[in-house]
């Protein structure tokens, strides 16, 4: 043997696996599935809806409130039992405007629907049941009349910058802005979009 010969090494036999020998070997092992139970699939699709409506109802009842009409102070507009839709979208994209009807918090868990007649910064007079802003009469076609009761007494009012003057439609029969003064801001919970009960009478309110 030549010294600088290295000894043969034994011959080894390789195995080369080719694509159909792996599968034939995975198909041979035993595969293990669970299958889940039918009833706890149904349930949590149940959960799964019930919370998606869930946050639905949450999200409509704090962005367009529903409120229940009770009296007749907003006659001829709204009457007494009637149901509407209040948007507090409408003041968070812009300000209350003259004619608006709303909703406002009137003293703890009490609510009120008046109509927006006096703005920011305005003189507002009461005299003879007629309304004047800033010495000008204000031509209102959606009244039952002038007020004609005794609690509707000549007076006058200067609004501060986030003060509202609110009056019932049916100036008569109405307590509001004439009885306890203006209201800020912070008490208008929205504007009425909509009556929806009874339906022969539903309308959507624009502008």
């Amino acid at each position: 043997m030549n010294e600088h010969q290295h000894p043969t090494q034994p011959h080894r036999e390789q195995f080369v696996y080719t694509a159909p020998l792996l599968n034939q070997l995975r198909a041979s092992q035993p595969v293990s599935v669970q299958r889940r139970p039918w009833a706890l699939i149904v349930l949590r699709e149940l959960l799964h809806v019930g919370f998606i409506v869930a946050i639905m109802y949450v999200l409509i009842n704090l962005l367009v409130p529903r409120f229940l009409v009770e009296g007749t102070s907003m006659e001829p507009t709204f009457h007494n039992r009637e149901r509407v839709v209040v948007s507090r979208i409408d003041y968070m994209l812009g300000r209350p405007q003259r004619g608006d009807v709303i909703v406002f918090n009137h003293a703890e868990d009490t609510y009120l629907i008046k109509r927006i007649v006096g703005l920011p910064g305005e003189s507002i007079v009461l005299k003879d049941g007629k309304v004047f802003i800033n010495d000008i009469w204000l031509e209102e076609t959606y009244t039952e009349g002038v007020c004609v009761s005794r609690s509707c007494k000549d007076t006058t009012w200067l609004l501060g910058e986030d003060e509202y003057f609110v009056l019932g439609d049916n100036r008569s029969s109405s307590m509001d802005s004439h009885n306890f003064g203006p209201i800020k801001m912070s008490q208008i919970v929205g504007k009425v979009r909509m009556r929806y009960w009874p339906l022969d009478q539903f309308v959507w309110i624009s502008g």
